[in-house]
């Protein structure tokens, strides 16, 4: 089944990006912000306001005012947590920019908000042991609610076998990378980052681990669309939370499978399968329950798309029940983001 249908994807699709929880705190009681840590929640708060949500890139002049402001923390304290930080995130967590990171670590040890920016240059870099390592310390900060995690594990059992999976941002892929290096499930899984096809030895170490034709291009889109329109053979899967400007341009060549798209270039039909997979293979405890987290509310919301697909196939295979079950489930994952009139509707029009 295409993934258009007849909903819309704006509506339909939330976008995750790098750099949601890069505002950590400073350890410490104090009345009043001290200058650095001034300086650093003006820095995420601009650069927050100025990344494109569907690119992620950051215009020229923008970038010249995020240079102006790490400029500044290097003035008030070059040695601080809260400038080294700065600087890494800055140089857009390049490899080159490591030494800023590791300074960051020594300047405040044991801070669980790096956790997932260290497993993040062990990818980049290709050094499992040492991403093994912090994916550990960041499954055990606790700091991934159990929400996000069992939605990555979902995401993965909607997979086929030595899948290629493509994904956005921070929810999408270091829970995904705790399932596989901690937990060992799905270790088949090629797992690619848009924001990771920036570095030439990521793409290259990518390109034989998945067996791929990649070639860095002039930005991580289309490096992505490379990857998309030269590996017709390979099972390749688009997240849901992929820039919704990579999935219009894609939107005849991608089908629903579960919490991924399935991308071909010829017609499939794998909605029995997927259904199999929602009954047999996903877990659904968190999301039965309200999570009171806007943020694991909006991932969630993922699930509308695959929940309203099986809802419609129960319709046409006559089982009432799984049908009451399922659109019971989508209502209420609308009404924790407040589209729950949307959805009702869209139903009542289905007559489903």
């Amino acid at each position: 089944m295409k993934i258009i249908n007849s909903i819309t994807l704006t509506f339909f699709l939330p976008i995750l990006m790098w750099g949601q929880n890069t505002s950590p705190s400073v350890s410490g009681e104090v009345a009043q912000p001290q200058p650095i840590e001034s300086n650093f929640s003006n820095y995420f708060a601009k650069r927050s306001a100025y990344i494109d949500k569907d690119t992620k890139q950051i215009s020229t002049s923008e970038q010249e005012k995020l240079d102006d402001i790490v400029a500044q923390g290097a003035q008030i304290n070059q040695d601080s947590y809260q400038y080294n930080y700065m600087e890494y995130v800055n140089r857009g967590r390049s490899i080159d920019a490591f030494n800023f990171l590791q300074k960051a670590e020594a300047a405040y040890p044991d801070n669980a908000e790096l956790y997932d920016d260290f497993v993040y240059h062990y990818e980049l870099t290709g050094n499992e042991n040492q991403k093994k390592v912090y994916c550990k310390k960041l499954d055990e900060s606790n700091t991934i609610p159990a929400a996000i995690m069992e939605y990555n594990y979902n995401v993965l059992m909607s997979l086929d076998n030595k899948a290629i999976l493509l994904t956005n941002g921070s929810d999408d892929t270091f829970p995904l990378f705790i399932w596989q290096s901690i937990k060992g499930v799905r270790n088949d899984v090629t797992v690619i980052n848009l924001d990771m096809l920036t570095e030439s030895a990521y793409v290259n170490q990518k390109a034989k681990e998945g067996n791929l034709k990649i070639k860095l291009q002039s930005s991580p889109l289309e490096t992505m669309a490379y990857i998309l329109d030269h590996n017709n053979n390979k099972n390749i899967y688009v997240g849901h939370t992929i820039s919704q400007q990579l999935l219009k341009d894609y939107k005849d060549e991608l089908y629903l499978s579960g919490l991924t798209y399935q991308h071909s270039k010829q017609p499939i039909e794998n909605v029995e399968e997927a259904v199999d997979r929602f009954e047999n293979d996903f877990i659904l405890d968190e999301l039965e329950h309200s999570q009171g987290n806007t943020k694991v509310d909006q991932l969630n919301f993922n699930y509308i798309l695959p929940l309203i697909t099986f809802i419609e196939y129960y319709k046409s295979v006559g089982e009432q029940e799984k049908l009451e079950e399922t659109k019971k489930l989508a209502i209420k994952i609308a009404r924790r983001v407040g589209k729950e009139s949307y959805i009702l509707k869209y139903l009542s029009d289905k007559g489903l």
